[in-house]
C-alpha cells in the first residue's frame, strides 16, 4: 500500500470515528471497529486491487455479524435477569436459541469466506480468520459478567 493509500486509510478510519462520535445510536463504524480495520489493513497488506473489493465485502459482513452478536447479547442480558428463575422449558428454549445463535456465525463465516477468497488469497484469508476470532475473544472478555446461579434444578441425564 502506498502512502496515498494510507493516508486515504487513516482520513477514512478518522471519519468513522467522528460519525461515530456524532451520531452514538447511528449504526456507524465504531472507534474499535476502526481500530479493528487497521490492524487488517496492516496485517493483510493488501495490494489497491484487494482492498477496493475487500472493504466492501467485509463491510457487509461486519453489518450481519453485528445483527448476530445483538441477538446474542439480548441473550445473555435475558439469562442475567432470568436465568435463576427459569424453568426447565424456558432453560431448553435459551439453549435453543444459544445454539441457534452459534449455527448462524458458522454460516455466516462459510457464505463470507467463500467471497474472500475471490478477492484474496487462501493465506490472508486464513489470516483474516485468526484476527476476527481475536476480536471475538477480546469482546466476550468485555462482556464479562456474573452469571446467575441456581434456578431449576429439574434437570437430568438422558
Amino acid at each position: 500500500m502506498g502512502a496515498a493509500d494510507r493516508m486515504g486509510r487513516r482520513v477514512q478510519l478518522s471519519a468513522a470515528m467522528i460519525l461515530t462520535l456524532l451520531c452514538p445510536n447511528a449504526w456507524v463504524m465504531s472507534i474499535d471497529d476502526a481500530a479493528h480495520d487497521a490492524t487488517i489493513a496492516t496485517q493483510l497488506a493488501m495490494d489497491e486491487r484487494q482492498e477496493r473489493k475487500f472493504w466492501p465485502i467485509f463491510s457487509e459482513y461486519r453489518y450481519e455479524l453485528a445483527k448476530l452478536n445483538h441477538a446474542r447479547r439480548q441473550l445473555l442480558d435475558d439469562f442475567s435477569v432470568h436465568g435463576a428463575a427459569l424453568s426447565l422449558a424456558q432453560a431448553r428454549e435459551w439453549i435453543d436459541g444459544w445454539l441457534d445463535n452459534e449455527a448462524g456465525r458458522v454460516k455466516l463465516t462459510d457464505r463470507f469466506v467463500k467471497r474472500f477468497r475471490r478477492v484474496l488469497p487462501d493465506a490472508k484469508v486464513a489470516w483474516l480468520l485468526i484476527l476476527e476470532h481475536a476480536r471475538a475473544v477480546e469482546d466476550a472478555q468485555a462482556m464479562a459478567w456474573e452469571p446467575v446461579m441456581g434456578g431449576n434444578e429439574e434437570a437430568h441425564i438422558e
